[in-house]
């Protein structure tokens, strides 16, 4: 099984240019694009019902994350975007300006992206009495690419700039079912030179394409300094799927100013 599909398609890049400018140092680099936060709020209840079920209840959760993030991921491929990370119930993807495409024109298929996985996500059935919302925020700017780490060969992925910044606000601006734009994002679509068809039911915060393909890079050895030790296990065994169980954890999220 390839390693290329637990790690987005801007590190592959990356990791591929990297290959061949022989180059071992990871130089921090930066990309113009669109960032979109997915929250999707009504997991917490539908685990909380099927934990009572005990293994079976493992089995049906591993299944609606399965058929639910799935479902996300794969249109927001389609849509040209690239998942960069999950934390808890959400999403951070990214929509970068490429070569011939215009960030107005990054930002206008995020925010399109956004309100078809609202729709598909209004028209799935996941369990009776459970329904499954989708909080939308999207940013844009200059973005920060950086690899973390280095301890025993384990790396981290990371992007950092104004532009998430941008997008949590328009998230803590959403109600259930809306995609919120940043000022700036709205002012990079209002200053494009060549008018922008605005999606439907796209909101825009107050003030206060098809993407390219990218060849995967060659040395999975570079692949596996980034993917979690769990999954490589998994992997390794030759497990396709997630195995479900419930473990009591406690969380923590920790915020970086820059």
């Amino acid at each position: 099984m390839t390693l290329s599909r637990w790690v987005p398609q801007l590190l592959r890049a990356r990791l591929a240019e990297a290959a061949v400018r022989r180059d071992a140092a990871r130089a921090v680099e930066s990309v113009d694009a669109a960032v979109l936060w997915l929250d999707i709020s009504g997991f917490t209840s539908l685990t909380r019902r099927l934990a009572e079920q005990g293994p079976r209840g493992a089995e049906l959760v591993s299944g609606v994350l399965d058929r639910c993030y799935g479902t996300l991921t794969d249109r927001i491929a389609a849509a040209g975007g690239d998942v960069i990370d999950f934390a808890g119930d959400g999403i951070l993807a990214i929509w970068p300006a490429r070569e011939g495409t215009s960030l107005a024109s990054a930002v206008d298929r995020a925010a399109r992206c956004a309100r078809e996985l609202q729709s598909a996500l209004d028209r799935s059935e996941v369990m009776e009495g459970v329904e499954l919302r989708l909080y939308a925020g999207l940013g844009a700017g200059t973005l920060a690419l950086l690899d973390v780490g280095g301890a025993e060969n384990r790396w981290r992925f990371l992007l950092a700039g104004d532009p998430l910044v941008q997008m949590g606000r328009a998230k803590a601006a959403c109600a259930a079912g809306d995609v919120v734009l940043s000022p700036e994002a709205t002012a990079i679509q209002r200053a494009a030179t060549e008018r922008v068809e605005r999606p439907e039911a796209v909101h825009e915060l107050a003030d206060g394409g098809t993407a390219t393909p990218t060849a995967d890079a060659t040395d999975e050895t570079a692949l596996r300094a980034y993917i979690a030790d769990e999954v490589l296990r998994r992997v390794d065994a030759g497990q396709a799927a997630w195995l479900a169980e419930f473990r009591r954890a406690s969380i923590v999220f920790v915020v970086v100013p820059t």
